[in-house]
């Protein structure tokens, strides 16, 4: 890889970007069909300013002449600025899967092992409903909630008036698991969108926006490699957490009895505002600038807002663990 890596610090792992696609992207109205998780460059969905600038400067009628070299230059040069910016992205995801069923109940284990078929696990499929926005479009508002970053709490009527967000997704799928006679191919998609948006949800910015496209427009250079807000939050600094296992285990540590009582209670509601608050306080409080969006020039970040940031993450994971284990040992039959 031909990324720019940030400089490790003490215990820090080195973030390489990726190139995974927000349901945001490529604009709030979704007239394009939103990208899937991918490691192959889409030199059309770049959606940065400094992106497009450096595929109009090269000139798509001269791509055939650049051969391998339009490669080397589109991963070296432009690859740093279309970052990953799917909730928590892969890692996060997984890491939430594998803590979530290691609370399940011996009657939840089974049912969901039944529902998932053999060789399946929550880990395994927390990611499958980035893997399908592409082939099913109209599922991409269903990973977030704008509730504006200046209103003090949710309104389902503002934020959510066609019941296609993130809450409202939660609520139907909770309602096709429980319903013990629909099909197996419907309960297995509603186990699998389920999981992947509890998850989603303990993402501040899948649970508010400051006109930016949920942080997509936020422009960021954090320890020197430029990025945006949304990406940084969904895996750049999970990223620098430590190896993925590593993580995994230490989280698990953390995640006793008396914690997972502690931070399982709320409604999913709740939970959105909970992660709302979040967004002020944290995500954009932190920010060293008063505008807290930019499309003009980069915020730069360093390791006072890691070390904000870090903790908070660490607790979203615990919670969305602790709250998807919760749910489904509610929801399915004992």
């Amino acid at each position: 890889m031909l990324e720019r890596p940030l400089l490790a610090g003490r215990g820090k792992r080195t973030w390489v970007p990726q190139t995974t696609r927000d349901p945001r992207t490529p604009h709030r109205g979704h007239s394009a069909s939103p990208g899937v998780r991918s490691r192959v460059w889409d030199e059309d969905a770049c959606p940065t300013r400094q992106g497009r600038q450096l595929r109009s400067r090269v000139g798509k009628a001269a791509w055939p002449v650049w051969g391998l070299f339009r490669k080397f230059l589109v991963l070296a040069v432009g690859f740093a600025f279309c970052l990953p910016a799917g909730a928590w992205g892969p890692e996060g995801h997984r890491i939430i899967g594998e803590l979530a069923a290691k609370l399940l109940t011996p009657a939840a284990r089974s049912r969901v092992a039944v529902i998932l078929e053999p060789g399946n696990t929550l880990a395994s499929v927390s990611n499958w409903a980035d893997d399908v926005r592409q082939e099913r479009p109209e599922t991409a508002p269903w990973h977030y909630i704008d509730i504006p970053i200046r209103k003090p709490s949710l309104n389902m009527a503002r934020d959510c008036p066609k019941r296609d967000c993130v809450i409202a997704k939660i609520e139907d799928f909770q309602q096709i698991l429980q319903d013990s006679s629909g099909t197996t191919q419907s309960q297995r998609e509603a186990l699998m969108f389920l999981t992947h948006f509890i998850e989603d949800l303990h993402q501040p910015l899948h649970c508010s926006d400051n006109k930016d496209r949920g942080g997509n427009d936020v422009a960021v250079e954090f320890l020197g490699v430029p990025t945006n807000l949304h990406s940084l939050w969904d895996s750049g600094l999970v990223a620098r957490m430590g190896p993925e296992d590593q993580l995994l285990q230490s989280l698990s540590r953390e995640l006793t009895r008396s914690a997972v009582a502690r931070l399982s209670g709320g409604s999913v509601r709740d939970w959105a505002e909970e992660s709302h608050r979040i967004a002020q306080s944290i995500v954009y409080g932190r920010l060293p600038s008063a505008r807290s969006a930019s499309k003009e020039s980069a915020i730069r970040l360093g390791e006072a807002y890691e070390r904000a940031a870090d903790p908070v993450i660490r607790l979203q994971l615990e919670r969305a663990a602790a709250r998807l284990a919760k749910t489904l040992n509610t929801l399915l039959p004992k």
